[in-house]
């Protein structure tokens, strides 16, 4: 995992944090404040649908590098299909289990 440069971020609540730390009075997510965040980011776990397309549209936007940052998302096809569309590389994974939950 670190060999490759990868580290994690795990929030169960990040609509939340979202909000209070992108957002203006609005509640309008301002790109200035996205673009002081996802730099840290790497990989983000048990993000809404919403978040996902937030994040994805914010890094996309950025211009904060000369060249555009190529960004990836998995969701369930359903509720992530804007952000999964949105994204550079999306992956739609579906459970297709009749014997037990997915």
């Amino acid at each position: 995992m670190y060999s490759c440069g990868l580290s994690t971020c795990f929030h169960t609540n990040m609509n939340e944090v979202l909000r209070q730390s992108l957002c203006g009075v609005t509640l309008k997510v301002l790109q200035a404040k996205l673009d002081q965040i996802w730099p840290k980011l790497r990989v983000l776990a048990r993000a809404s649908p919403q978040d996902k397309y937030v994040l994805v549209n914010g890094v996309i936007n950025s211009r904060l590098n000369e060249s555009r940052e190529i960004v990836a998302v998995t969701g369930d096809g359903t509720n992530d299909g804007p952000a999964l569309k949105r994204a550079d590389v999306g992956f739609a994974m579906v459970c297709l289990s009749v014997s037990r939950p997915c």
